[in-house]
């Protein structure tokens, strides 16, 4: 997942445009979180911030305005375009980094799945401290096939 400094391009700012104007309605991603790190390959609070550095550029109240000059150019360029213009160009974006965005889900379900099976384990553990069983002491069975 996103954990170190992202260098932004031009297309990741046109998607944190999209988002800044429209959220993330439209584009197939499951929650910001995902939109943020699956998509543009940066944090939630990263993509915060560049949507409330474009929405300073919109005239609305921001809480950053700490625009970089890659954002101004993408949002000089883009400013007048119609909302489903902008959101062609984003799923535009999306489909070329199809490889990228699928990885990251893969690795995310691979993830939940195995804290699902610790927890799964867990709630074993417990049951069995419930009855009073020492999981620690108890071995188990190898399925031995009938002959």
């Amino acid at each position: 997942m996103a954990t170190k400094v992202k260098k932004w391009k031009k297309e990741d700012h046109i998607l944190a445009l999209y988002y800044a104007k429209c959220g993330i309605k439209g584009l197939g991603a499951r929650t910001e979180f995902d939109f943020a790190e699956g998509v543009i390959g940066c944090s939630l609070t990263s993509l915060k911030k560049s949507a409330s550095n474009f929405r300073f550029l919109m005239g609305n109240e921001s809480e950053f305005s700490d625009v970089k000059k890659l954002q101004k150019v993408v949002y000089d360029e883009l400013k007048n375009i119609s909302e489903t213009d902008l959101r062609n160009k984003a799923l535009e974006i999306i489909g070329e980094k199809s490889e990228e965005i699928n990885e990251y889900y893969q690795i995310k379900k691979e993830k939940e799945d195995k804290k699902k099976f610790e927890d799964d384990a867990q709630k074993l553990v417990d049951i069995f401290r419930a009855m009073g069983k020492d999981p620690s002491k108890m071995r188990r069975l190898e399925k031995n096939p009938v002959e």
